[in-house]
């Protein structure tokens, strides 16, 4: 099993040292014992499987999840360990099939963001029209008894009840 150092690990994801301690500590939980060593002053290393929750994390990040929201997505994803320091054998051939899984993980991740977002507003809909029912189905109450008070008024100054 291949361990990363964090420069090289922000270097691959792209982000600064302080960044990538920063999801460290965020996303704990996910992460290798490595990534979040209990003693001051021991070097932190990322294995290949922390490598795939981080880019995970960034994918999620880019699209504006917040971090208890990451953390409930990690809660529920299994990620396998990847050997991140052999390099394909084909160089031009690595970069397209990254970008093609990307792309697929972010397409996917959109739909998903987007389904979330559909879910909150049926929500949101669902429950202002349950107060709606009540409100209606109070006023035409009040407006039945008006009436009847009207007509029983009426009644008596008109001398409708001799």
């Amino acid at each position: 099993m291949a361990e990363h150092t964090p420069h090289a690990t922000a270097n691959m994801l792209g982000i600064t040292p302080v960044t990538l301690r920063r999801w460290c500590a965020a996303h704990a939980a996910y992460l290798s014992p490595l990534a979040n060593p209990p003693e001051r002053g021991t070097a932190r290393r990322f294995t290949g499987k922390d490598i795939e929750v981080l880019k995970h994390v960034q994918s999620l990040r880019a699209h504006g999840t917040t971090e208890a929201k990451i953390n409930e997505q990690l809660r529920t994803l299994t990620f396998a360990e990847i050997d991140n320091s052999e390099q394909a054998t084909d160089p031009v051939e690595a970069p397209q099939d990254a970008q093609n899984a990307q792309d697929r993980t972010d397409s996917a991740l959109a739909v998903r963001v987007a389904l979330d977002e559909f879910d909150a507003k049926l929500e949101a809909s669902q429950r202002s029209r349950e107060p709606s029912f009540f409100v209606g189905f109070g006023a035409g109450f009040i407006a039945a008894l008006l009436f009847v008070i009207v007509i029983v008024l009426l009644a008596v100054l008109y001398g409708g009840f001799r």
